[in-house]
């Protein structure tokens, strides 16, 4: 024989003495614990017990963890990609707007009807309706996905691209809500002279991407646990917007705005919950953010809703609604006929960059026709104070009327209201009708 074959056969011996070995050590195991000192593992009739091996098999979460984590960082990488250059790539369409229909813009109407080449400001100082379209989108913050931030506690995350576009689009809703705290609609968009770059840089440092900054991402995230949900999965509509009153209820803000989600009511706004928030021994004392989280649908949006939707913004006390396409939010801030205006999140700054370099208005305005929209979302309207409440109450009254109405309003809650746990905002916002961001790139 020869030595390799030598070689070779001492191997398989020695592997066969190994694997019997360790399954004799395995038996000793089994055996030391359920004979009890009794070696023939007699039983009191005398009979012999038989011999049962057992093995531990790992679990399948612990085998398919490690994909789960190579999955998400290369979607991760992939978008951060397709953030730096993303018109092409996600197939956005620049919104034309047309001469024949009027433009609502979060309560706001303006007449398109002058030709384009009339769009220079009139000689007596006033605007036509383009002018004052470009002026209002103008002052709408636009906040994006970054990278280069501070790593997220419990996590590596340097970057929200690719999952944190609900995040960001609930954080302009949220925006919108604090200039107008800070400064009258009216004034805003009348403005000409950029007076009001002060305050959009004193809102956005709210939502710098720091745990200092009120309605940061890292802040946001930390209230992300009681939806079971780690950092670098999508949110839902409801669940975002928890996030964002639990932040505010964390922040120097509190004492002057208090904020209120419908999940809990089933898309129903309760005149008792809103004073009970913002009074104060019967005295009205805060603004109050309201959110109403709605699902129209079960994977397309029932197309009876649209006028709905549409009237939504309308509405006075609107900020927007966040929604879009599955698990790609948008900020829907106002409409054309059925094409929906939105700011889309989808771009990736850094975050060391100079500020000054970083845009806070979007310069170019999409449009998403209504019928395309994802049935999962959520409406935001923000309430200064009592008489603005009054105006609020009455516009839902007359809201609620008119057929299908997407949400409804009553003074008091019923003693036996059948309320969602707060967790339940997973199965409301739960899989936001099928496939995810990266799956429709």
């Amino acid at each position: 024989m020869s030595k390799f074959e030598e070689t070779e056969n001492s191997i398989q011996n020695n592997e066969k003495d190994s694997e019997e070995c360790q399954l004799e050590n395995i038996c000793e195991i089994e055996t030391e614990d359920n004979s009890n000192n009794s070696q023939n593992h007699e039983q009191a009739d005398g009979s012999k017990q038989p011999l049962s091996l057992q093995f531990s098999v790992p679990s399948l979460s612990s085998l398919t963890q490690p994909l789960n984590t190579m999955f998400t960082e290369a979607k991760h990488h992939i978008c951060t990609f397709i953030g730096s250059n993303p018109s092409s790539m996600l197939g956005r369409k620049s919104h034309t707007f047309s001469t024949k229909e009027p433009v609502w813009i979060m309560g706001s109407q303006y007449d398109m009807t002058e030709s384009p080449s009339d769009c220079d400001m009139k000689e007596d100082g006033t605007m036509n309706g383009m002018e004052r379209v470009v002026r209002k989108l103008s002052t709408i913050l636009w906040i994006t996905y970054r990278r280069g931030f501070e790593v997220i506690e419990g996590s590596k995350y340097t970057s929200d691209a690719g999952w944190g576009c609900m995040v960001r689009t609930t954080q302009m809703m949220c925006a919108q809500g604090l200039i107008l705290f800070y400064c009258r609609k009216q004034e805003l968009t009348e403005s000409t002279d950029g007076s009001y770059s002060s305050l959009f840089e004193h809102v956005l440092s709210c939502f710098n991407d720091t745990y200092g900054a009120c309605f940061s991402l890292h802040n946001m995230l930390k209230h992300s646990k009681s939806f079971q949900k780690g950092v670098g999965t999508w949110f839902g509509p409801a669940e975002a917007c928890v996030m964002a009153v639990k932040c505010l209820q964390d922040s120097f803000l509190s004492n002057q705005i208090a904020g209120l989600v419908a999940s809990q009511s089933n898309g129903v706004i309760y005149k008792s919950e809103i004073t009970k928030l913002c009074c104060n021994e019967g005295k009205w004392e805060k603004a109050i953010f309201i959110f109403v989280p709605l699902r129209l649908g079960l994977n397309e949006l029932n197309l009876n809703y649209i006028p709905s939707v549409l009237r939504c913004l309308e509405m006075k006390h609107s900020i927007g609604i966040v929604g879009g396409k599955p698990q790609r939010s948008l900020y829907f801030v106002g409409y054309q006929h059925e094409n929906l205006l939105y700011l889309d999140p989808h771009t990736v700054f850094d975050t060391n960059k100079d500020k000054s370099n970083i845009p806070y208005n979007c310069k170019n305005i999409y449009s998403l026709n209504v019928r395309e929209l994802d049935p999962s979302m959520a409406l935001g309207f923000f309430v200064r104070d009592k008489h603005d409440f009054e105006l609020f109450w009455e516009e839902c009254q007359c809201f609620i009327k008119k057929p299908f109405p997407i949400f409804t309003i009553q003074d008091e809650m019923p003693l036996l209201d059948l309320t969602w746990e707060e967790a339940s905002t997973n199965d409301h916002d739960s899989e936001s009708s099928e496939g995810s961001e990266w799956e429709n790139l």
